[in-house]
């Protein structure tokens, strides 16, 4: 017996600001107006695409199964890496850039700071794509009379051996 199952979701999450527990420690440019602060939520992938499958294959009763996740590119933020509001949080944006703007980031102004600061302009920003494959080779057994049973199972997680990244620095 086999089975397979594919999803697909189109989805936007916004929010005020990110996951404390996720981010670390982050100030607004200007505290007494959060409302300028809506955007994309750190965790907002635009597109995911879920495959799942399970199945024999065909030496010594063994099965296989596997699931295949692969999502767009999060958002994040283009900071300057330095505390430029004195506020003692070095996660500050250029001026009049909005949060999470990632690969939608106006290069104009980031290649200004980095012209300043020395460094090669940059040419576009990517916002990384997700992509996980997991298998697992297994072997279902039974002992006794009770019917009882167990498997003995090889598991590889992220086949592809891929980075994936989770909250980009976007310094």
């Amino acid at each position: 017996e086999s089975w397979s199952q594919t999803s697909y979701t189109i989805s936007r999450a916004e929010d005020l600001g990110p996951d404390p527990l996720k981010g670390g420690i982050y100030l607004p440019p200007d505290s007494s107006d959060l409302t300028s602060e809506r955007a994309r939520s750190d965790h907002d992938r635009r597109h995911r695409f879920v495959a799942a499958a399970e199945g024999p294959i065909p030496w010594g009763g063994l099965r296989i199964s596997g699931v295949l996740n692969l999502a767009s590119g999060a958002p994040f933020n283009v900071t300057t890496g330095q505390d430029d509001n004195l506020d003692g949080i070095k996660s500050d944006r250029l001026s009049g850039m909005g949060r999470n703007t990632g690969e939608n980031t106006d290069l104009d102004a980031v290649n200004a700071l980095r012209t300043e600061e020395g460094l090669e302009p940059a040419s576009k920003l990517d916002e990384p794509s997700f992509a996980q494959l997991d298998l697992r080779l297994w072997k279902p057994f039974g002992w006794g009379a009770r019917k009882g049973g167990g498997q003995i199972f090889l598991q590889v997680f992220n086949v592809l051996d891929r980075d994936n990244y989770a909250v980009i620095e976007g310094r």
